[in-house]
């Protein structure tokens, strides 16, 4: 545990950041000055702090919506999933009942705001700030697009990809704008008395400081007043710019199989400011397989902190995908940009190795410049591990067993140091969502997770399951192959105000529920600062980055079908309800396109019709592909008005899906109308008993 009184006591520190001029050792030698709105921003897009243990220092933690039962290891509902109705209390204010979201003692910093709800926006988020009885801030629905700095532009405030304006819809949102409090802060939630309480998911991520740290709590006014420094940050976020007068080092070289480029840096007390790579490679279908087969390794005084394979360092993960961020751009084509700063104090090397089975051209750049090195200085790491066969679960109730989920650890550090951010690169040998864990971050002496998350995708900053591309200063998704989520997917996540500190360890554990039971290939890369003596446990090397990556998945696909839930029925029965249901969750069948036609509210003699146009008139073959399940009825078939010979029985125990051949026909006037009919039901049947499911239909010509 940080002893903070004794850690002040040893060091007197300034902690006044100002916007592009060096922390020096006579920076150290001023007394700290109070920790404001406008100093953390400063901090936010400070390149120098970002390399520097803090001036003042804080313990980390998040509050979070996760599901309360979950209270330790290895006991029952570790891995429960309710997430969206986790708070610290209820209590009552000024006569209204609120859900307590956030309740912190001591001087403090909110970091980082991320929320999201399931069907609306609806509520009131109330700021109690210093044990006040008002608040000072109140946002009118569940949604900090309406915390006030949404008209200075993207960046430190960031929609997700399923954010939908109005105060019904879905959304979420992340935000980065600092909050800072003196005494204690509350946020509570008064949910609207007129709609039933859907899910609410949150985090808050907290610096939390020593009782006698000057913070000057947040006032509304604050907003306007620093009008002008949230548009530079933002300015800055999305258009990072390095200090001057940087000196320039360059290196290239052809690389076959087992070679390696190395760069020398200065000798002295200097620091990396940017790190460039281009890699060139003629054969460009193999292009993936080189970016994770180029190893990126680096020494600083002797001692070897950094060994990640390119494409995983630059957040692109396989592939080495687009990224635009604060720390690192890559633009899917071989050429990486690193804005980590790398300092040292007598020596470094950067060097590049080739692992594939292919030559590469391989050009390295470095722009460096002095830098004293403080007692508070750290070095650079970043480290990687990859692990094939991963367990994936879909039963939160299962505990460490040979079957998920269970706590995969993404990363352990071991030493001093402050977590920078992460990327999680993977295969997902499921067809459907593999991200319903939540991340645990044990730090130092922790009993229990000091953050403990929602869901993959909230940690990475976004919500509700995307399989979609996305970019932010602090993140994003630069890979989305299929949008059941099958194959491909990466995610990153790096951290400004929000890193945390660790002073003996760390360790990251996500947990790997899913919504199908499966397996995946995960491939982690960490970033993170850390003194001479910090190691990093379990890390993979060299001969992992050689392995062979996998093709590019495909969605499965029935050859020349036509889909029943991209089709409109020209006839239904009166309350028969037709609609499309995902259907990839289910690993008992395949279904073409991940989905099928779900047909319900059904009633014996039910029907639906469909019309199919545009055929030659010659007899075509009718294949047509259904749904079995444990509640679904016995179907019979008309295909212009006559009655095909064979019948359906769609009884099943588990959902599974079956082919049939309805027989070989000619079209009327280039039509096929097929109707579909409920003739009778299994004695095993249950529940709805007449259901039916229709993933697709192939009409091949003779």
């Amino acid at each position: 545990m940080i002893n903070f009184k004794l850690q002040q006591s040893l060091v007197i520190v300034v902690f006044t950041i100002i916007l592009g001029i060096s922390i020096n050792a006579k920076a150290q030698e001023t007394k700290s000055e109070k920790i404001t709105v406008s100093s953390l921003l400063d901090e936010l897009i400070s390149m120098e702090e970002s390399a520097l243990f803090p001036a003042i220092p804080y313990k980390t933690h998040q509050a979070s919506s996760y599901d309360r039962a979950a209270v330790a290891p290895n006991q029952p509902n570790w891995f429960a999933n309710n997430d969206g109705f986790g708070i610290i209390r209820e209590e009552e204010i000024d006569g209204k009942k609120v859900r307590v979201l956030f309740d912190e003692e001591g001087p403090g910093v909110v970091t980082r705001v991320w929320v999201t709800t399931i069907a609306n926006k609806r509520g009131v988020l109330r700021f109690y700030f210093d044990k006040e009885t008002s608040p000072r801030l109140t946002i009118n629905s569940y949604d900090f697009v309406k915390f006030g700095i949404e008209e200075y532009g993207a960046g430190l405030l960031n929609k997700h990809t399923s954010y939908l304006e109005g105060i019904d819809k879905r959304g979420g949102s992340t935000m980065y704008f600092p909050i800072p409090y003196a005494k204690s802060l509350k946020i509570v939630f008064e949910p609207s008395p007129d709609v039933p309480l859907r899910q609410k998911y949150f985090h808050f991520n907290i610096r939390k400081y020593a009782n006698d740290v000057k913070v000057e709590t947040f006032k509304p006014e604050d907003i306007k007043a620093l009008a002008e420094k949230i548009k530079a940050v933002n300015k800055t976020l999305n258009n990072p710019q390095l200090p001057e007068g940087l000196n320039t080092l360059k290196k290239m070289a052809s690389l076959p199989k087992g070679e390696s480029v190395k760069l020398d840096l200065p000798a002295g007390e200097n620091a990396v400011y940017e790190l460039k790579i281009n890699v060139k490679s003629k054969d460009k279908v193999q292009f993936a397989q080189l970016m994770r087969s180029l190893v990126l390794k680096a020494s600083f005084d002797h001692k070897q902190t950094i060994l990640v394979p390119v494409g995983d360092f630059s957040a692109g993960g396989f592939g080495a995908k687009e990224v635009k961020s604060w720390f690192l751009n890559t633009d899917g084509n071989g050429n990486i940009t690193s804005r980590w700063i790398m300092p040292y104090q007598k020596s470094g090397t950067i060097a590049i190795e080739n692992v594939a089975d292919m030559t590469a051209d391989i050009a390295l750049e470095v722009k460096y410049k002095p830098r004293k090195w403080i007692d508070r200085s750290l070095y650079f790491y970043s480290a990687w591990k990859y692990e094939r066969g991963i367990r994936l679960g879909k039963n939160a109730k299962e505990m460490n067993t040979t079957t998920a989920p269970f706590d995969w650890n993404f990363a352990t550090i071991k030493g001093k140091g402050i977590y920078k951010g992460d990327v999680i690169s993977l295969f997902n040998h499921t067809r459907a969502w593999y991200g319903e864990g939540d991340e645990k971050i044990w730090v130092d002496d922790d009993t229990f997770p000091s953050h403990f998350g929602t869901g993959l995708e909230d940690y990475y900053n976004s919500s509700w399951a995307p399989v979609i591309v996305f970019q932010t200063p602090f993140g994003g998704a630069p890979r989305a192959d299929l949008p059941s989520a099958h194959g491909y997917n990466t995610f990153f996540r790096t951290r400004n105000l929000d890193g945390i500190t660790f002073n003996n360890s760390f360790k990251f554990d996500m947990e790997t529920l899913s919504w199908a039971n499966g397996k995946a290939d995960f491939a982690t890369a960490i970033y993170f600062y850390g003194d001479a003596k910090t190691q990093v446990i379990g890390a993979s090397g060299t001969a992992e980055a050689a392995l062979p990556i996998l093709p590019d998945a495909e969605e499965h696909l029935i050859k020349n079908a036509i889909e029943f839930e991209k089709v409109k029925p020209i006839k239904t029965s009166a309350n028969l309800v037709a609609q499309k249901q995902a259907m990839n969750r289910y690993e008992t069948g395949l279904w073409s396109d991940g989905a099928h036609l779900i047909v319900k509210n059904v009633q014996l003699n039910d029907s639906i019709s469909f019309k199919f146009s545009g055929y030659q008139n010659t007899k075509h073959a009718l294949q047509l592909h259904l749904t079995k399940s444990l509640d679904f009825g016995k179907l019979a078939f008309w295909i212009n008005g006559k009655k095909a010979e064979i019948e359906f029985d769609g009884y099943a125990t588990v959902p599974t899906n079956a082919a049939i051949h309805l027989g070989d026909f000619l079209p009327i006037n280039g039509n096929f109308e097929l109707t579909i009919k409920v003739v009778d039901t299994n004695p095993k049947s249950r529940g709805g008993k007449y259901l039916f499911g229709l993933d697709c239909i192939q009409i091949q010509k003779l």
